[in-house]
């Protein structure tokens, strides 16, 4: 089955930097609640590659891997976990040590060099264009499906089962051409509980991109910017979802978290 799966697969190609775990301090749901908080990086899985992953699953399905088994049922969640420690054992591709050689110093000038011009001041960034939060295309069954049992999955901590389902969900609704930012948004939120925080980064762009409106998405952007350390990025998320809603709780917690001195009160729970 491995040699059969593996003649297909691509090279994984692991870029996302390791980034420590969130902690969280109340359970949510995906769309309108908050989820469950993430498992300590000692029980965090290994998975890196929700795309080869989800094809690996579809070859151990045609082999009647999870025969008799439902989707969302306890003994699937068990076969999958199994999946995965062999798709890991197998496919998943350490990330690279090297680092480049220190770059030369500059060479001695016995001219000053003039003073730098002074930098122009920005001006501010136009708040997003609203736009609507629904594709233009109906929702595509199938990938509603998807959408459905990861967010019962979500709801449950079972994270990677959610990744699964929503890269499906994804994929069967630009195949179907109806891509959802809704999809995209909830990805995002299975990768903060998995501690990809940069890839989340990409999903909820994307998010924006089919909805510049998408609160929800702003606020889950905000959670991966400040997971990552990149308090700017956290800020400047914020600020674009509230000029959208104003009385937004969670992104007005953000806000206050960076403005605290140190010490002051944490963040907002893990986003999902």
């Amino acid at each position: 089955l491995l040699a059969t799966f593996s003649k297909n697969l691509p090279p994984v190609n692991e870029t996302a930097a390791a980034a420590p775990a969130a902690q969280a301090s109340e359970p949510m749901n995906v769309d309108t609640e908050r989820s469950a908080p993430p498992a300590s990086s000692d029980t965090q899985p290994s998975y890196r590659d929700p795309e080869a992953f989800a094809k690996f699953v579809h070859v151990l399905k045609a082999k009647g891997f999870f025969k008799n088994f439902e989707e969302g049922s306890s003994e699937y969640a068990t076969r999958l976990e199994k999946a995965r420690a062999k798709f890991d054992t197998n496919y998943a591709a350490a990330p690279s040590s090297a680092s480049a050689p220190p770059a030369a110093p500059p060479a001695a000038s016995s001219t000053p060099a003039p003073a730098p011009a002074p930098a122009p001041s920005a001006a501010p960034a136009p708040p997003p264009a609203p736009a609507a939060s629904t594709p233009a295309a109906p929702p595509d069954p199938e990938a509603e499906r998807h959408k459905g049992l990861g967010n019962k999955a979500m709801q449950e901590g079972r994270y990677l089962e959610a990744l699964v389902h929503y890269d499906a969900a994804i994929t069967t609704a630009e195949a179907a051409g109806a891509p959802s930012p809704v999809y995209f948004s909830n990805r995002a939120a299975a990768k903060i509980h998995l501690s990809e925080f940069a890839p989340a980064v990409e999903d909820c762009r994307r998010a924006l991109e089919l909805s510049p409106s998408f609160v929800r998405a702003y606020e889950r952007l905000a959670s991966a910017y400040r997971h990552l350390g990149m308090r700017d990025e956290e800020r400047t998320a914020a600020e674009d979802g509230l000029r959208l809603e104003p009385n937004n709780e969670r992104l007005k917690a953000d806000l206050a978290a960076i403005d605290a001195p140190a010490g002051g009160p944490p963040g907002p729970p893990l986003c999902a």
